[in-house]
């Protein structure tokens, strides 16, 4: 049986494409999120955000006087408001780089033709 070297053509172009689309939007989907995941965890050593939510209502300094209860609230809440708008302003920056890199390829095909 003799093949067509335009079905095969046409079969390794097809292949070829999604290749393309599986590594742009697949393997880049795991290994940018991945990175996000992990720059947001080593910013978590420095705003504390889960062990603080946790401690929310823990006394400051273990001083159990009813300044140590206002002032650990107090201060743990700033810490986690401030730290909460860093988290939120860096996944929308990080939402929106991605959904830039994912529109690359259609506006290019549009662009095309």
């Amino acid at each position: 049986m003799q093949t067509n070297p335009f079905s095969y053509l046409f079969l390794r172009g097809i292949q070829a494409i999604e290749r393309f689309l599986s590594h742009w939007y697949i393997l880049v989907f795991y290994a940018y999120w991945g990175y996000v995941t992990r720059s947001l965890l080593a910013l978590d050593r420095y705003f504390a955000f889960r062990v603080t939510l946790l401690n929310i209502f823990n006394p400051l300094y273990q001083d159990y006087s009813f300044l140590g209860y206002v002032l650990g609230i107090f201060f743990r809440s700033i810490l986690l408001f401030f730290g909460g708008i860093v988290y939120a302003v860096i996944l929308i920056v990080a939402l929106a780089i991605y959904f830039v890199w994912v529109s690359i390829p259609p506006i290019l095909v549009l662009r095309i033709l």
